[in-house]
């Protein structure tokens, strides 16, 4: 009996990663941590998505006794843009803690790194009853000031994200090169130039809808200013990108790198086109949901319509999942952006 428990306890702590050894390829500790962040990531992001789906309201709504008239706010709190909330802020607060706790952490010697890649039940017991408290939390300056904590946070994601995307196309085009001179395989040519012209299309495809839909009345002077602008930036940056003194430092970067960032700025763009709340300018606003905090009045104010998965929320959460996945896969320890940087170096 002790014997079954100290296996189970095991489990539990730094062998969770190794659940699924017998069905899965053997990888490092540190991956395998990284994979389980991931998953916890990933986790959390499909209970978002499930907490914006107007059903669950409605089928919450049907349970006898949870979202009666007295206790209607039950249902308002765990659903919705709020209970999304509530959701981050508590992911967000676990991340914070363990960043500051592995501060200067620089060896698996270490018995925080035990903590850091092991434990996995207590930490999901921390993280469930963080979520918890955070639902106890009926305060509307609540939402109001973590909405503006959000945005921030979101910027700072897209920067991680675009810095991961070009970890990724730098790796892509290292590999190429390095395949074409070691087998001479003209494929491999072929495949580079086609997924050179491939996203390059996407990005001039993307740029005129965006002229045409979200830019072409005489009130869209933002749509056509952020257009405008990301175009500008999309071709400067590839006429950069095959300068010869680039290339003198950088002799893998090319096209192919830059086409994929210039589909990633576009797919930014339309990001923030959809939320361009004029109707003349937006095509799609009948087709989200509009959510206004109001923190003076002590309210919230939602304006809503019939909420489904859009595109932009599905190539919204494909690159979030490509990118989580493959910052856990990635290694850290000599990744194509270190070596990027001591080449600029």
């Amino acid at each position: 009996m002790g014997c079954l428990i100290s296996c189970v306890a095991c489990c539990f702590c730094d062998a969770a990663a190794s659940l699924c050894c017998k069905c899965l390829p053997s990888c490092r500790n540190s991956t395998s941590t990284r994979l389980l962040y991931g998953l916890i990531l990933f986790t959390v992001l499909i209970v978002s998505c499930i907490c914006l789906n107007p059903s669950i309201a409605t089928f919450l709504k049907k349970i006898p006794y949870l979202c009666s008239t007295e206790q209607s706010n039950i249902c308002n709190l765990i659903t919705g843009y709020g209970a999304v909330y509530r959701l981050c802020f508590s992911l967000s607060l676990f991340f914070c803690f363990f960043s500051i706790f592995m501060i200067q952490v620089k060896s698996s010697a270490d018995f925080r790194a035990a903590i850091h890649n092991g434990f996995w039940f207590f930490k999901i017991i921390a993280i469930i009853g963080i979520m918890v408290g955070a639902f106890f939390i009926h305060s509307y300056e609540f939402l109001y000031v973590w909405r503006i904590f959000g945005m921030i946070g979101s910027l700072c994601f897209i920067i991680v994200q675009l810095t991961l995307i070009v970890d990724l196309a730098y790796s892509w085009n290292q590999a190429w090169i390095e395949g074409f001179e070691e087998s001479g395989n003209r494929a491999i040519i072929c495949g580079f130039i086609f997924s050179t012209i491939l996203f390059y299309a996407l990005a001039f495809i993307g740029i005129v809808l965006f002229y045409v839909y979200f830019a072409s009345a005489p009130a869209c002077r933002l749509g056509k200013m952020l257009v405008s602008i990301n175009l500008i930036f999309c071709v400067i940056f590839s006429i950069i990108s095959i300068l010869p003194k680039i290339q003198e430092h950088l002799p893998n970067s090319g096209l192919l790198q830059s086409s994929i960032i210039s589909a990633y700025v576009v797919f930014l763009t339309w990001s923030a086109l959809v939320d361009i709340p004029i109707a003349e300018c937006n095509p799609t606003l009948n087709l989200i949901n509009v959510t206004i905090i109001d923190s003076s009045k002590n309210k919230v104010t939602v304006e809503t319509s019939n909420l489904s998965f859009n595109w932009q929320t599905g190539i919204s959460i494909t690159v979030t999942l490509l990118s989580i996945a493959f910052a856990c896969i990635r290694n850290s320890s000599s990744n194509s952006l270190s070596r990027l940087t001591m080449d600029v170096g």
